[in-house]
């Protein structure tokens, strides 16, 4: 079996809190069509909206200090 992710382990770089909108501005780009997200969320007008609080979620989630 093949395993994709071999070799050594890529680094983690925690992002400024000032840098969070282009963060977010390049995950909401990047699962803008993700079927998940349109079947979770509902393929509304409301949709963008949704999208960027849901991973604004995850982005503060993951931010230092933040439980």
């Amino acid at each position: 079996m093949s395993h994709a992710l071999t070799g050594p382990p890529m680094p983690v770089r925690v992002i400024p809190p000032v840098q969070s909108d282009a963060v977010l501005d390049v995950l909401c780009d990047a699962f803008f069509d993700y079927p998940v997200m349109r079947y979770v969320l509902g393929d509304r007008p409301e949709y963008p909206r949704r999208l960027r609080t849901v991973i604004g979620l995850f982005v503060a989630r993951g931010s230092p200090g933040r439980t």
